[in-house]
């Protein structure tokens, strides 16, 4: 059968179809079990608040999210909690790009955790981009930590440090906003640092 010539000179010069690919970034939950992580990241992907609490098994989630112009499909990984140090596997940190560590205000224990998910961190990522939570910041009159314990220790990390309440939908979009607002503005430095702010946050909290 013959070839037409004219079929196959379009086929040489016609552009071919935007595939419309969103670029990727992935970012990965950390803290103990029960401090809300889970709340976090489904008041995020799907707008809703669990009302019932089930242990988490790790899970990952996808939403596309706008910040700086760009679109980008925000991969989170919803781990099970970090309340052993032989539950923080390769997964965590292999192709990930930034980290939010969440403890409750009216937990202690999930607080002093921070610093050992921090070192684990560390340990493994170079100059890792992370945003610090305090969630559960409805639970005032049950407060353990106090703002200033978490912004002291954000402080010394050199990163942003936010309190949440996962029951509200605006308060899971800064979050996550945040940290994807520092991993791509991290990526257009040329010397990145362990020191990390995020303009999305400055805008969103008014500083």
């Amino acid at each position: 059968m013959g070839i037409c010539w004219c079929c196959f000179k379009r086929a040489q010069y016609d552009p071919l179809p935007s595939l419309n690919i969103k670029p990727q970034r992935k970012v990965v939950m950390l803290g103990c079990s029960a401090v809300g992580k889970t709340a976090l990241t489904q008041q995020f992907v799907n707008q809703r608040f669990p009302t019932i609490y089930h242990p988490t098994v790790d899970q990952t989630w996808t939403r596309v999210i706008q910040v700086r112009g760009v679109e980008v499909e925000l991969i989170v990984l919803d781990t099970c909690g970090q309340d052993e140090l032989e539950l923080f596997h390769s997964r965590y940190y292999i192709g990930t790009h930034g980290f939010i560590l969440v403890y409750a205000i009216d937990d202690v224990s999930s607080f002093a955790m921070m610093e050992t998910v921090y070192q684990r961190v560390c340990d493994n990522v170079l100059y890792p981009t992370i945003v610090l939570v305090g969630n559960k910041s409805d639970r005032q009159s049950h407060r353990k930590v106090t703002r200033e314990q978490g912004q002291a220790l954000a402080n010394r990390w050199g990163c942003p440090f936010i309190e949440s309440c996962a029951q509200q939908n605006e308060s899971a979009n800064v979050v996550f906003g945040a940290i994807l607002d520092i991993i791509l503005e991290r990526e257009d430095s040329p010397t990145p640092t362990s020191g990390t702010s995020s303009s999305f946050l400055h805008k969103i909290m008014g500083t």
